[in-house]
């Protein structure tokens, strides 16, 4: 850079200086031939212009003052909160972004460096992705995350990138893996990870560097922090660079977490010309006072409102929950994916092996007992019914003995996953299932000093209004309840972030335990986190279990027009609330097929046999199309039957009239124009 009449100079980048007279944008450059000629025939109008010359350890540096354009300092306040774009960002079908968060797009995509403050539960992951999204020249990203949420960028990476891509993660210290050449190339990596693979991240200039939960590397001299953003190793050792990057990324709902100071690292990556000196930056910021042995303390505050607007004049984009209420639906909820223990794996693995077994064994014992009533045999009927009520007695007994096990060491993932939201928020809701992991709760939270109330089967009802109490009104930050024990009857709106730390599979449970925060008075938006282990059974329900919630939702509580019935079919062990066996039909299919004429018989075969046609995954995948996988059995073998008992003609005309939204109204007209 250079201005036209200063001797062609070559001036450095601009920066912020505190002065007397305020703040000012300082540049410098070595003085030429001409400047000193320019100096001397000129020398007052040089000086008009705010340019100086002094000497520095011998050597002359010409000085370039200049104030700062309040105009532009505004424009970067007001986008550092917008609610709204009117760009156009690209987003998969079926997706969209809220308002506020392509504000947010906005103006991350026009600065090198951003600091996105969104609260918890906003969507910052999302506001990344949608950058990557907006700018086709961002190709190479490096996400930086917590080892936990690894899984989760991943799975929203997946779920949100509109182009090609591949994504992979690095595993541990040793082993680096390339992603396949694509028009979007992703690694993530956990920050434990970093020290042990500078080589390979300094190898290229990363087109994004996305670092989450930025808090992580709030020490002035953590290792986490010196492999991200360079420092020094020691005294008499080489400092590290930064790891390069074109455009960078910083998340975090709370990015100053205790002390003022613990933003300064990262202010000064992204902003380094309005915060440019740690002394200065504690002297100005952080109530700089003389401490212990002589050395400056700087856990102070102070200027806090000259702060906030020099961070979103520079680089943050900041807005609270309460700023977007109109935008955000009143549950947010996000499935957290985490990576289990080898222990854990082998635990989980069980629970697959013993639900696939008992699964496959209920399912012929309800075929059995489906064929008997088809065939009108009440005996057959009463054993095959009493055989699968002990049957289902065996699978809860086996698979409760290893849902314990797997409870006890998921611990400490639901620890940590508690202790970086208190970090974020002010009080926590937690709902579990087993004892022993709602123990792990309170000894975890009792480690790091936050106060805990807990509520369970065993708590005598004296205690449990002062539970809810302490943590409603008082300095308790945790609730920590168990899902049937503290999912009624409660309220707890003190909190509008919960953590549901283990599933049940029947969503109306959930959906009470939930409501305790999403109560009358509750003003805010309810972050509902349920954490999952990848690859586990959990894993495979959870997307039905939600969906069945907002059924749930749709049908009792949400505001909406006429709208078509879809049906989901539930798990087929329901463990834990055992399997109500149907009382027999009050008029049996054998009596039904007896009053049916020949065209009707006739129409429920090729009903049947459509119906079939459409089944090609015998209900492996819930897609809403053929049968359910005990209906299945039977549909497939009565579709081929021939002839049809009276009994096996009065099941087909039931299981016609049961998948009816899957047939022509014609066929159905045929079989139910007497009913």
């Amino acid at each position: 850079m250079s201005d036209p009449d200063d001797g062609k100079l070559q001036w450095s980048e601009p920066r912020l200086v505190n002065t007397r007279r305020g703040d000012r944008m300082l540049q410098t450059a070595t003085p030429t031939e001409r400047f000193w000629e320019g100096w001397k025939n000129n020398k007052q109008a040089i000086l008009d212009r705010g340019i100086q010359v002094k000497k520095d350890n011998g050597k002359w540096v010409v000085l370039w003052w200049r104030p700062i354009d309040q105009e532009e300092v505004r424009e970067n306040i007001e986008a550092s909160r917008a609610e709204s774009t009117n760009l156009v960002i690209h987003v998969p079908d079926g997706l969209e972004y809220m308002p506020f968060q392509g504000g947010a797009i906005e103006y991350a995509s026009e600065r090198w460096g951003t600091l996105l403050g969104l609260e918890k539960g906003l969507g910052k992951t999302i506001v990344s992705i949608g950058v990557i999204n907006l700018k086709p020249e961002i190709k190479r990203i490096l996400v930086v995350c917590p080892a936990t949420l690894k899984l989760n960028w991943r799975n929203e990476l997946n779920k949100w990138l509109v182009r090609d891509h591949d994504i992979v993660i690095v595993p541990d210290g040793k082993t680096w893996i390339e992603p396949f050449d694509s028009p979007v190339m992703v690694t993530i990596i956990n920050y434990d990870l970093l020290g042990k693979h500078l080589k390979r991240l300094h190898e290229r200039e990363w087109d994004l560097v996305i670092a989450d939960e930025v808090q992580y590397i709030k020490g002035k001299a953590t290792l986490r922090k010196k492999a991200l953003l360079g420092g020094g190793q020691g005294k008499g050792k080489k400092k590290t660079s930064p790891i390069p990057s074109k455009k960078f990324l910083a998340l975090s709902g709370t990015p100053i977490p205790n002390r003022v100071m613990e933003i300064w690292n990262i202010a000064h990556h992204l902003a380094p010309q309005e915060f440019p000196n740690y002394w200065q930056f504690g002297n100005r910021f952080c109530g700089a006072k003389a401490g212990w042995g002589g050395k400056m303390d700087f856990t102070g505050a102070s200027n806090l409102p000259e702060l906030q607007q020099k961070l979103r004049g520079s680089c943050m984009y900041r807005v609270k929950k309460e700023d977007v209420l109109k935008d955000l639906p009143d549950k947010v909820k996000q499935i957290i994916e985490m990576p289990p223990s080898n222990d854990l794996r082998r635990e989980l693995d069980e629970e697959k092996r013993l639900y696939k077994l008992h699964k496959d064994t209920i399912d012929e014992l309800r075929i059995r007992r489906k064929m008997a009533e088809i065939n009108d045999d009440p005996k057959a009927f009463a054993e095959s019914a009493e055989k699968l009520k002990g049957g289902i007695s065996v699978a809860f007994a086996e698979m409760a003995k290893v849902r314990a096990k797997i409870a006890e060491l998921k611990a400490p993932y639901v620890v940590q996953q508690i202790t970086d939201m208190v970090e974020n928020v002010e009080k926590v809701i937690v709902f579990c299932w087993h004892r022993k992991l709602l123990a792990e709760i309170i000894a975890g939270m009792d480690k790091i000093g936050v106060e805990t109330v807990q509520l369970h089967g065993g708590t005598k009802m004296s205690e449990r209004q002062e539970a809810v109490e302490r943590f409603q009104n008082g300095s308790a930050r945790v609730f920590a309840g168990n899902m049937v024990a503290a999912g009624t009857g409660i309220t707890l709106t003190a909190s509008s972030n919960i953590i549901m730390a283990e599933m049940d599979w029947t969503p109306g449970n959930m959906s009470q335990a939930e409501d305790r925060a999403h109560r009358i008075g509750q003003e805010e938006s309810v972050l509902i986190q349920y954490l999952i282990m990848e690859d586990s059974l959990d894993s495979t329900m959870i997307n039905r279990v939600i969906d069945k919630q907002s059924n749930i939702d749709a049908a009792l509580d949400d505001d909406h027009g006429l709208v078509e019935t879809i049906t989901i079919d539930p798990p087929e062990l329901e463990l834990g609330n055992g399997d109500a066996l149907p009382k027999k039909r009050k008029t049996p299919y054998s009596e039904i097929g007896r009053g049916m004429t020949l065209d009707e018989r006739e129409m429920a075969r090729t009903c049947l046999q459509r119906l079939v046609s459409l089944d090609s995954d015998r209900a492996t995948v819930v897609n809403g199309a053929g049968f359910s996988k005990v209906d299945g059995k039977i549909g497939h073998e009565l579709a081929t039957c021939t002839p049809w008992t009276d009994g096996q003609a009065g099941f087909a005309k039931h299981l016609a009239t049961k998948y009816r939204r899957q047939l022509p109204e014609n066929m159905i007209a045929i079989l139910i124009k007497k009913d």
